[in-house]
C-alpha cells in the first residue's frame, strides 16, 4: 500500500516511515502544498494528515481532498495532537476515516491500518 504522511514535523514524518516502511510504500510531505503534488504524481492508497500546519490546516486540506472526484475516496487518517471528542468528530464528520492521537504508539498505527486493509479486501 502507497501511504502519504502529511506532517509539517520532521519527527513525525521520519518515525511513522520507520514504522511503517517494512509493509508499506511511505511518500511524505510537510506541507498541504506538498501533499497535494504528491498526490497529483503518485498513485496514494491512504492519507495520514496532520491538524495543525503553518500554510493549511488538515481539516481545511481533507475536505478539499473529498470535494474532488479525483481523490474523495482516498481514506484519509487523523494524526493529531488534538485530543478532544469534539475534534475527533470534527475530522469524521467531514470525511475523515479514522483518527489517532499523538503521540502515537506503533502498534496502535499498525493495527489502525491493518483493519483499513482487511476492510478493503472484504468488500
Amino acid at each position: 500500500m502507497r501511504i502519504l504522511v502529511i506532517d509539517d514535523d520532521h519527527f513525525v514524518l521520519d518515525l511513522v516511515n520507520m514504522m511503517l516502511r517494512d509493509k508499506h510504500h511511505i511518500l511524505t510531505a510537510r506541507s498541504a502544498e506538498e501533499g497535494f503534488k504528491a498526490i497529483g504524481c503518485n498513485s496514494i492508497d491512504m492519507i495520514l494528515l496532520d491538524w495543525m500546519m503553518p500554510d493549511m490546516d488538515g481539516i481545511s486540506m481533507l475536505i478539499k481532498l473529498k470535494a474532488e472526484d479525483a481523490t474523495k475516496n482516498i481514506p484519509v487518517i487523523f494524526l493529531s495532537g488534538k485530543t478532544s471528542d469534539e475534534d475527533v468528530m470534527h475530522a469524521v464528520e467531514r470525511g475523515a476515516e479514522g483518527y489517532i492521537t499523538k503521540p502515537f504508539k506503533r502498534l496502535d498505527l499498525i493495527g489502525k491500518i491493518e483493519r483499513f486493509e482487511r476492510s478493503i479486501t472484504v468488500k
